[in-house]
């Protein structure tokens, strides 16, 4: 069964946690640097890009016309009685619909029925106004939760008037033919019934201007569980991740723990005319890294460049990250060891990450061979907190062991975060925790512009890359970054997480987001991809830039200095969201968020 997206979040966010609280706690740049003076980059190549997050049915990025698209996988469940979940598997065809309900399962049992929800824990903020339900088949539907309760049992169109609230919506399965099972099932917005094109016209409005979009969220390349082809554990050096099980675009939902079909984001990158940085399974065999590379080749504007990168922060071994574990067994089995280092397992595993990063570089060369191989940006991937894993990275591109052709990378990249975790905040100090005490703290974090390669602090780190990047003519880009305020190992109910949220909101923040972008950019850094565009704030952190789509800008500070530095570097931005301008937007688009 697929994880469901709330596990996969949560998962993926205390992976992030975790590695990030490491980032201004490690500061270990080499003492043999060279300490050249660092370059400013200049403000038209100073520029900004956007992380997307996981698609999930409680994401409050609007990014599909069919609330369906976002629903969770199909939870099976006995009628007219309190279990949530029977926890067997569904018959499914190839759209992922239910073959026949309700079900008798393999090992016997009572019949189930099956249901999905979405648009949850969103506190009202997603479309209001008529919904249309549409099926063909023959069976039975059951709304209820915010839309309040419905029952059909013909197949046709039915409008639904909704007033959003925090339940959301529950679609239940309680009779489908086997002969003429439900099917081409949609829940369509306001406005949107049978469009051509499923992107919704605001998921990308306020992408645009920005240069790129990096899908690592949106295609799950951090969950633990992501299926294996041959049903191996994802850190086993014997995982191989197909092309055939990856998500498409005719599923009945994009809510799966292999993560949103590429062809979709693709899509948006064309839709908002951003640069591409896709996700790559760290299991991906090579039919599977050819066939996406087709595919990016022929679907994505030529005019656009693509960003290569395998997997996400495999150097990460923090204990929760598959892809490390994976590289680091994958080392050991090809006898990888470094000759200086051959028991060190960490070495080891970056090794074989570089190999097959090289073999993943290749074929994209290979397949945009004719049509421009200058499209391509192949990025290493090193840690911000510790500049050792970027040499090391280095030395192995040269080893002709690892890279026999000899390929080049172009860009070295880092996630660059202002990291701060309350709990160690609390050990220092345990007087209460304030919105001014934590944004005092961040401040410190970020350091002065005056500091060197060594100094632990944004700039410090930020420099010590630079200087690598320089030596090895690489551009230095951070594949993330922003604050990092986090009190999630003080549990979900701790009053600190209202604080973290309200020094997110703070005018404060903004002035720090300026600063920040002053010191990477000062510092030699190029492109600077913010995490996360759109994503609300929960105990896990307050990532998003923005929390909903239609957030206002007034409400938003890390968005403005976003769209300021944007400004700064010559960026073309539509026309911003603002709460005098929300009626235009609404009837623009057709659609009436309640909430905040």
């Amino acid at each position: 069964m697929p994880v469901l997206c709330s596990e996969m979040f949560r998962e993926t966010r205390g992976i992030i946690a975790v590695t990030l609280l490491l980032v201004l706690g490690w500061a270990y740049p080499s003492a043999t640097l060279p300490q050249p003076k660092i370059k400013p980059t200049p403000p038209d190549e100073a520029k900004l890009g956007l992380n997307l997050g996981v698609l999930c049915s409680w994401t409050s990025h609007l990014i599909f016309v069919d609330a369906m698209m976002r629903a969770r996988p199909w939870i099976p469940f006995p009628p007219n009685t309190t279990v949530w979940d029977a926890k067997v598997p569904v018959p499914m065809d190839r759209h992922r619909m239910p073959k026949k309900i309700p079900f008798v399962p393999e090992k016997g049992g009572s019949a189930l029925a099956v249901r999905t929800m979405f648009y949850d824990g969103l506190d009202g903020q997603y479309p209001a106004g008529k919904y249309v339900l549409s099926f063909e088949g023959s069976g039975e539907i059951h709304i209820n939760g915010d839309p309040g309760f419905h029952k059909f049992s013909k197949p046709g169109r039915y409008p639904i008037l909704v007033k959003p609230g925090n339940t959301g919506w529950f679609l239940e399965i309680h009779r489908s033919d086997e002969k003429n099972p439900i099917r081409n099932l949609h829940v369509w917005l306001p406005g949107f019934e049978n469009a051509k094109n499923m992107l919704h016209p605001m998921a990308t409005y306020r992408m645009e201007g920005f240069s790129a979009i990096r899908a690592m969220q949106t295609m799950a390349l951090n969950t633990g569980s992501y299926p294996c082809h041959n049903g191996e554990k994802a850190t086993d050096p014997n995982c191989v991740n197909k092309w055939s099980d990856r998500t498409t675009p005719d599923l009945y939902t994009q809510h799966w723990s292999q993560g949103m079909a590429l062809e979709y984001v693709i899509a948006l990158a064309n839709q908002a005319g951003t640069d591409l940085w896709p996700g790559i399974p760290h299991a991906a065999d090579d039919e599977w890294v050819r066939n996406a590379a087709l595919m990016i080749r022929e679907r994505l504007d030529p005019k656009l460049k693509v960003y290569v990168e395998l997997s996400n922060e495999t150097w990460n071994s923090s204990g929760l990250y598959p892809q490390h574990y994976y590289f680091r067994e994958l080392g050991r089995r090809e006898k990888l060891f470094s000759k200086d280092h051959p028991e060190d397992d960490t070495e080891t595993g970056r090794r074989a990450f570089v190999q097959r990063s090289v073999q993943v570089y290749k074929i994209f060369e290979e397949v945009f061979a004719e049509s421009g191989s200058q499209r391509l940006i192949k990025v290493m991937p090193a840690f911000f907190g510790w500049s050792a894993v970027a040499e090391s990275l280095m030395k192995n591109l040269s080893d002709k062991t690892l890279n026999p052709s000899g390929v080049k990378v172009d860009a070295l990249a880092v996630g660059a975060y202002v990291g701060v975790e309350v709990k160690d905040m609390m050990k220092e100090d345990p007087s209460p925790i304030t919105v001014t005490r934590l944004l005092d703290k961040m401040e410190s974090v970020l350091g002065v512009a005056t500091d060197g390669p060594k100094t632990p602090t944004f700039v410090g780190f930020t420099k010590a890359h630079a200087l690598i990047a320089r030596k090895h003519n690489l551009s230095l880009i951070a594949y993330e970054g922003g604050q990092h305020l986090l009190g999630s190992q003080l549990g979900s109910d701790s009053p600190v997480h209202e604080v973290i949220y309200e020094a997110n909101r703070s005018p404060r923040m903004e002035k720090l987001y300026d600063k920040l972008f002053k010191y990477w950019y000062g510092a030699g850094g190029q492109l600077f991809l913010a995490y996360a565009f759109i994503d609300r704030y929960s105990w896990y952190g307050a990532f998003g830039h923005l929390e909903h789509t239609l957030q206002p800008l007034e409400l938003a500070p890390k968005f403005r200095a976003l769209r300021r530095q944007l400004q700064k570097s010559g960026g073309k931005l539509n026309p911003p969201v603002t709460q005098s301008s929300m009626k235009k937007h609404l009837a623009r688009w057709r659609i009436n968020p309640a909430g905040k």
